[in-house]
């Protein structure tokens, strides 16, 4: 009983009838003319109204008004789902066609292209029952009639329009089948209670508008694959900036090395600012011998204002000359480059067996403090003027020493390389840095009239190791 009384609610309409004068006189009141009121009458089987055409929502007829004389460009295939009307039944299922069905679908098709029924054509319509989407009919033989059946069918027509309406169409699909569905439930008894979904909207040959359409999404792809291989177009990008590093690198290669050249020394280098004034007294003359001791007790050079060595204990120290009772000048294995005084007293000679004495701690009176006598050099500066210089130590590229009665300070060891390299001998005495800077003669004063060249770096490491001091302290190196 609930399943018979819901079909029949949800069709139930104002088209109800019991005679033909009252669904005359529904359709006369709802402002239909008396030509498409003409042949109206209630069908007993539904009860309910059928004109001609297509039966309003209203009670009004609609007939099938003049359409465009236009060709059907695209094939069109919708699926419905409604109840069945005198209109639309199973009867029309059985023959294919619904003269109401063809007067609904143009109406709504000019709807859906936002155009008059008058510029659109709706041509071929036609039900499909074998097509996708539709359903065989149980129980129910051909041309049977069942009132308040739920009928569902595919229909198929030919659709044409003006150009920027169907190609509006074609893009927005979901649009064109939105709004045809709604002006037919809207404004049709037929499909009051419905549904209708496209399956498919396409054209029926390629227009020159298509053609057209197509030229000009071709174009756009053309202007948009130079965007999509803008990188590819630029894989010489990483090279070049390759070069222009290497290039950056010589050039900074070349400034530090022009920088270096005309580079002086500063007095506070390593933050070695001496004041010692040199004594009128001079030590006596330096012994010069090779041989190792090794450390005994640690020492801290940097109490001796630079002139001094740090020692760690165990360090081997290569000894070049005995200075004096207290004090050795060599370097230790650790750190060949860098040479300067040793205390006798933190030290033991190797081979000997006698250990080290315990070292004492600074008198009061006599401060505990290096030679105040160094190593005389000669040297030759740009104004071809012969200089000496009293030298206590060396470091890198650096001299520590000063003229004879000046006071003592760092100075650039490139400042000894004003000789002619041709007229060099080879050196006879110690070296003052591991790279071997300067030959002396045993004594003091030592004043040879010549030196040994001075060592280089090759130009790959000279130029690695510029590159990683940048890097890594943020200033070049001065020596």
């Amino acid at each position: 009983m609930l399943r018979a009384l819901i079909p029949w609610l949800l069709v139930r309409s104002s088209a109800e009838c019991s005679d033909n004068s009252s669904c005359l006189s529904t359709c006369t009141s709802a402002g239909s003319s008396p030509d498409n009121c003409a042949g109206i009458y209630c069908d007993q089987v539904f009860s309910a109204c059928h004109c001609r055409g297509a039966l309003l929502r209203s009670g009004a007829c609609a007939a099938d008004a003049p359409q465009a004389s236009c060709t059907g460009t695209h094939a069109v295939l919708l699926n419905a789902g409604t109840f069945a009307t005198p209109e639309l039944n199973t009867a029309h299922l059985s023959q294919g066609a619904s003269n109401a069905l063809a007067v609904i679908m143009r109406t709504a098709a000019a709807a859906a292209l936002d155009s008059t029924p008058s510029e659109v054509g709706v041509h071929g319509v036609r039900i499909v029952t074998d097509a996708p989407g539709s359903q065989p009919r149980l129980g129910l033989e051909g041309g049977e009639v069942q009132g308040s059946q739920l009928l569902h069918f595919d229909i198929a027509f030919d659709l044409c329009g003006p150009q920027a309406a169907m190609e509006a169409a074609q893009r927005s699909k979901a649009a064109f089948e939105r709004s045809l569905a709604l002006t037919a439930a809207e404004q049709f008894e037929a499909f009051k209670v419905s549904t209708i979904r496209m399956l498919s909207l396409e054209p029926l040959f390629t227009t020159t508008a298509a053609r057209e359409t197509s030229t000009v999404e071709l174009a756009a792809e053309e202007e948009e694959v130079p965007n999509q291989s803008l990188l590819q177009e630029l894989w010489w990008l990483p090279w070049v900036g390759c070069i222009v590093l290497i290039l950056a690198a010589f050039g900074t290669y070349v400034w530090f090395r022009v920088r270096r050249k005309s580079a002086r020394a500063e007095l506070d280098f390593d933050g070695a600012i001496s004041s010692r004034q040199m004594g009128a007294d001079a030590s006596a003359e330096w012994k010069w011998q090779s041989y190792v001791v090794r450390v005994v007790f640690a020492f801290d050079g940097r109490q001796m204002q630079g002139t001094a060595l740090d020692l760690l204990e165990n360090d081997l120290v290569q000894v070049e000359a005995e200075v004096d009772d207290a004090w050795l000048y060599g370097h230790t294995a650790r750190d060949p480059d860098l040479v300067g005084f040793v205390p006798k007293n933190c030290v033991e000679r190797l081979g000997t067996g006698a250990g080290a004495a315990a070292p004492q701690p600074p008198a009061p009176i006599s401060p505990f403090a290096p030679p105040t006598r160094g190593l005389l050099v000669r040297f030759t500066d740009e104004s071809e003027q012969e200089m000496t210089m009293e030298v206590f130590a060396a470091s890198r590229g650096w001299l520590y020493g000063c003229r004879p009665g000046g006071s003592p300070g760092w100075f650039a060891e490139n400042a000894l390389s004003k000789h002619d390299l041709k007229a060099l001998r080879p050196p006879s005495g110690p070296r003052l840095a591991a790279a071997g800077t300067m030959g002396l003669e045993e004594g003091a004063p030592n004043c040879p009239e010549a030196r040994p060249a001075l060592a280089r770096r090759s130009l790959t490491r000279q130029l690695t190791d510029a590159i990683t001091s940048t890097f890594c302290t943020g200033s070049f190196p001065v020596s």
